[in-house]
């Protein structure tokens, strides 16, 4: 899994687009954990899902604007929390 961030954060930060395989390919790896992550700030498994799927649609609009400096796994983690606090008001 550490291969796959490198090289999504190689193409993530390059002047180039980012592959829409590498970006499949994240979604696959973090999906579950980001998933049990939100549902433990909204004890809701469909909103949960929601949220995951906004933060990976953040990812995707801002791909070329984002600057991480941390690990991409890191950097979910912590966007997927922040999606649920901004979320936390409005769906709960």
């Amino acid at each position: 899994m550490k291969l796959i961030s490198i090289l999504f954060v190689k193409n993530l930060l390059s002047d180039s687009y980012l592959h829409i395989e590498d970006f499949e390919k994240l979604y696959e790896d973090y999906y579950a954990m980001l998933c049990m992550i939100a549902y433990e700030y909204c004890r809701d498994k469909k909103l949960a899902e929601d949220l995951v799927s906004e933060t990976f649609m953040n990812l995707w609009e801002k791909r070329h604007s984002i600057v991480i400096q941390t690990s991409v796994k890191n950097y979910l983690i912590k966007s997927t929390q922040n999606t649920c606090y901004n979320t936390s008001g409005k769906e709960r």
